[in-house]
């Protein structure tokens, strides 16, 4: 009993010890169709997930350089297509790790997707903003 309360108590210190030095990083999108488009701030991929009634669209941006994370203080992007538009809207950035997901549900049965997303974002107080063109086909298996 005496070697076993030391290894047990030991054992608790490994595991708090790597719950609480776990990376905090953003999970790889998993979805049916996506199409990528990068530039110097920012990597945006439009996706599609799911088919029919279940189908998902979104947008996910991920910050292409890390210690820019805490310097960025507001974000916004809106996506305008035929499709569907939906907006994200953050101006306060207390949980921003480098990367934003927005998802809706779409009614639509397109096969053919060309939304265009504007971002804009607020970094030591000066105003930035891109804009990213789509165009995503979809090829539902027959």
């Amino acid at each position: 009993m005496k070697h076993i309360l030391p290894l047990g108590l030991i054992g608790l210190i490994i595991i708090g010890v790597l719950y609480f030095l776990q990376d905090d990083y953003p999970r790889p999108l998993e979805a049916d169709f996506a199409q990528a488009i990068s530039d110097q701030d920012f990597t945006a991929t439009f996706f599609i997930d799911g088919a029919g009634e279940e189908r998902e669209i979104g947008l996910r941006l991920d910050l292409q350089d890390m210690r820019r994370m805490n310097t960025i203080s507001e974000l916004e992007f809106f996506v305008d297509g035929i499709a569907t538009t939906f907006y994200y809207q953050d101006l306060v950035m207390n949980e921003f790790n480098g990367s934003v997901t927005k998802r809706q549900s779409c009614l639509c049965e397109e096969n053919d997707y060309r939304p265009i997303v504007r971002v804009n974002f607020k970094e030591r107080g000066e105003v930035y903003s891109a804009t990213y063109s789509f165009n995503l086909q979809i090829e539902e298996p027959s």
